[in-house]
């Protein structure tokens, strides 16, 4: 019996020596993205936040005028993000507000909130308001960038005669370049 495990030994320790990877991986172009961005909606008075995951987005790219973020796992509070005219070149943060902005469909019917749209309704009447905000590239490459992203956007309600604001604050990690 010893013989037949000491055989099966035999034969199999080259076939797991050559399953090893090889150890450099330098002149190889492998792009392996663990692609993930993670959102929380949150109310217009807020600020960022690290709290519940609300959901994930599945299509996502970025090139360096903006980062779109589509198909959320959450779609009844966020259906999908755009950052535009952001001019990305590198690492830093980049405001959101009117050029570059930010906008977002929000909500099971989808309305879509802007950073460029002015709370004048609120603002008329001398209440402070949260509007515009940020994305933060805190890594950068040719292939790929992560960071973090915060905004509060309007829009104007027809049946409320003002405006109403929503928020969402977010992680990504490895978005793809795609022209």
């Amino acid at each position: 019996m010893k013989i037949k495990e000491i055989l099966m030994l035999i034969a199999f320790v080259p076939l797991l020596v050559a399953c090893e990877p090889p150890e450099d991986l330098d002149g190889l172009d492998i792009q392996e993205l663990n692609t993930l961005v993670t959102f929380d909606v949150i109310p217009p008075n807020s600020g960022p936040t690290d709290g519940t995951r609300v959901g994930e987005f599945i299509d996502v790219y970025w090139n360096e005028n903006e980062i779109s973020l589509r198909e959320s796992t959450d779609d009844l509070s966020l259906s999908w993000i755009e950052m535009k005219n952001l001019n990305i070149t590198g690492l830093g943060q980049y405001q959101l507000l009117i050029s570059p902005f930010a906008k977002g469909a929000f909500g099971r019917d989808r309305s879509v909130y802007s950073t460029d749209v002015r709370p004048d309704s609120w603002l008329s009447q001398g209440l402070d308001v949260i509007q515009g905000g940020y994305v933060n590239i805190t890594e950068y490459s040719s292939k790929a960038i992560s960071g973090d992203f915060y905004f509060i956007a309007w829009r104007w309600s027809n049946s409320l005669n003002r405006e109403v604001g929503t928020g969402v604050s977010g992680k990504f990690n490895d978005i793809p370049y795609n022209l």
